[in-house]
């Protein structure tokens, strides 16, 4: 019998941060629930690095403009969906020569604003 009342849950986002888990050890635990808490504590640690990439972007932007890296640190998109939005004229992007592609950030707010309610 499993007893998920003795696992912590985990809280994942931003406001996790600011409330420290603490977990006290009170009875032994089975090797499926030291999984499920291993599975949990990874996505925290993947949300916790998903936003200091975030951070790091907003801090290493040239203006307006973010390079590729941020922009999918940021949105979460692969290189070929940011590459399908510029195509299709959704997002603005631009090149240096040798340097790779910038974003230009409002092109993604404007397109959330687009595709607000769908």
């Amino acid at each position: 019998m499993k007893r998920k009342d003795t696992i912590p849950k985990i809280p994942v986002g931003p406001e996790s941060l600011h409330s420290p888990m603490k977990v006290v050890p009170t009875q032994q635990v089975s090797t499926s629930e030291l999984a499920e808490l291993i599975e949990q504590m990874c996505e925290q640690m993947q949300e916790i690095h998903r936003m200091i990439s975030v951070i790091a972007a907003d801090t290493l932007c040239f203006g307006e403009w973010i390079t590729e890296a941020q922009a999918r640190a940021i949105t979460g998109l692969k290189k070929t969906s940011l590459y399908r939005l510029r195509a299709d004229g959704k997002i603005i992007g631009s090149t240096i020569a040798g340097k790779g592609v910038f974003y230009l950030r409002s092109s993604f707010e404007q397109l959330l604003n687009e595709n607000k309610g769908k």
